[in-house]
């Protein structure tokens, strides 16, 4: 088992997140990379909670502020975080509202919902 580090990239000390709820996050996102919708049994490793919002710039470990990615496409989101806040965010909200999960794609070096 991989252990978090204590210091997020801001250098601020970070507070771990409950497995529990971590696992409450990929069960709502179906066990899906929520970009490419490739599934845990698909990975050596499994699938990364990710912040939308880094704790760094004030995000918080709440449920719309977290969504399930892959290692690969987790570590393109951190290559360009800020264009991917608000079309992550819009997932998480679309589907708080209506139960519908569909994929996120980056396009023209801005990330677009499809």
């Amino acid at each position: 088992m991989r252990r978090e580090s204590n210091a997020s990239r801001s250098g601020k000390r970070r507070r771990y997140i409950d497995p529990v709820y971590k696992d409450k996050i990929r069960r709502r996102d179906n066990y899906e990379c929520r970009i490419c919708l490739a599934t845990a049994s698909e990975f050596k490793h499994s699938l990364q909670v990710h912040h939308i919002r880094p704790i760094s710039i004030g995000g918080r470990d709440r449920e719309n502020n977290l969504i399930t990615l892959c290692e690969n496409c987790h570590l393109e989101v951190h290559e360009d975080i800020y264009a991917w806040i608000q079309p992550l965010r819009t997932h998480v909200d679309l589907h708080k509202r209506t139960g519908q999960r569909y994929a996120i794609c980056r396009q023209n070096s801005r990330a677009e919902r499809i």
